[in-house]
C-alpha cells in the first residue's frame, strides 16, 4: 500500500474549472511543502493564464473543442514546416540557428496552449492523461530488453 502513487485526499483543492478534485497522487498538488511547485502546478497555472488570455479578448465563445482540436492541428503543421528540409542530423538542436530554434520554440508553445485550452474545456487532467497514457504504452511497447527475450 502506498508507493509513489498512492491517492491521498486533498480536500479543498479544484481543478482548472473550479470543479472540486477529491485525490492527488503523493507528491501532487495539495500534498508536497508549501515551497515545492510540481509540474501539475504549473500546467494549472499556464491553464488558467491561457483562459484569462482568452477571456479578456472575448474568444470564449470559440473555443468549442473542435475548433480547439482544428487549432492544434494547425500548430502542429506550422511546427512541422520549421523542420521540412532539414535533415535529421540537421534537425537537431545543436545543428539549429538562433533563429530557427526562436521560431520552433513559439510554434511549440502554440501548441501547448491550443492543447492547455482543449484540456480545459473538456475538463481533462492532461498530467494523469499523460501518465495513463505512459502506463498504457508501458504495456503495449515492450523494452528492447524484454522484446528480445
Amino acid at each position: 500500500m502506498g508507493g509513489p502513487f498512492a491517492l491521498q485526499r486533498t480536500p479543498g483543492r479544484v481543478g482548472p474549472r473550479g470543479r472540486p478534485r477529491r485525490f492527488w497522487p503523493r507528491g501532487y498538488p495539495g500534498t508536497q511543502r508549501p515551497h515545492e511547485r510540481t509540474s501539475v502546478d504549473i500546467l494549472e497555472e499556464l491553464t488558467v493564464q491561457t483562459r484569462e488570455f482568452a477571456a479578456r479578448r472575448d474568444w470564449l465563445d470559440h473555443h468549442a473543442p473542435k475548433n480547439l482540436a482544428m487549432a492544434i492541428a494547425g500548430e502542429a503543421g506550422e511546427l512541422a514546416a520549421e523542420f521540412r528540409w532539414l535533415t535529421i542530423e540537421g534537425s537537431r538542436r545543436e545543428q539549429l540557428t538562433t533563429a530557427q530554434f526562436a521560431d520552433i520554440r513559439l510554434e511549440m508553445a502554440d501548441v501547448l496552449i491550443f492543447l492547455l485550452r482543449l484540456g480545459d474545456v473538456l475538463d481533462v487532467d492532461l498530467a494523469a492523461a499523460v501518465r495513463d497514457k505512459l502506463a498504457l504504452n508501458e504495456i503495449r511497447f515492450p523494452t528492447v530488453r524484454d522484446a528480445r527475450g
